[in-house]
């Protein structure tokens, strides 16, 4: 039992997904979303219903590696935030799509861009891009 100055304050509620343990929910989202690729990934994701592999790679600001690209969307996938669709063609045809948690992912990574925009406006200096991508960040 946690105590604080002299208090019982319970125990802390602990969460296990998929094998990993996370001590509230808010560490579970982080842990879901933070790395340089897997929002801007989202991101592109929301603007379709669904992408191949090669457009995704092309649209996605930055120059992100096909290493980093596709262990990015394998943890996407294993956290139900994606969905990879592989069709028995010959090249392969493989099509990326956000699941309903995707979805609600989505808005969360709206609502930081509407931070940065509000943040962008009260004073910061503001760096512009033509990338339509980039733009939908700010």
């Amino acid at each position: 039992m946690r105590k604080q100055n002299g208090h019982n304050l319970g125990t802390s509620p602990s969460y296990e997904i998929n094998g990993r343990h996370y001590n509230c929910p808010f560490e579970l989202t982080i842990s879901v979303i933070v790395s340089k690729w897997k929002m801007k990934i989202i991101k592109a994701l929301s603007e379709t219903s669904q992408i191949r592999y090669g457009e995704l790679k092309r649209i996605i600001p930055g120059a992100i590696t096909h290493k980093m690209l596709i262990q990015s969307l394998r943890e996407l996938e294993n956290d139900g935030i994606i969905r990879r669709r592989a069709y028995p063609e010959i090249p392969p045809k493989v099509e990326y799509s956000l699941t309903s948690d995707g979805l609600r992912l989505n808005a969360v990574i709206d609502a930081m861009s509407a931070f940065g925009r509000k943040y962008l406006v009260n004073g910061k200096s503001v760096v512009t891009t033509s990338n339509r991508l980039t733009q939908a960040y700010i």
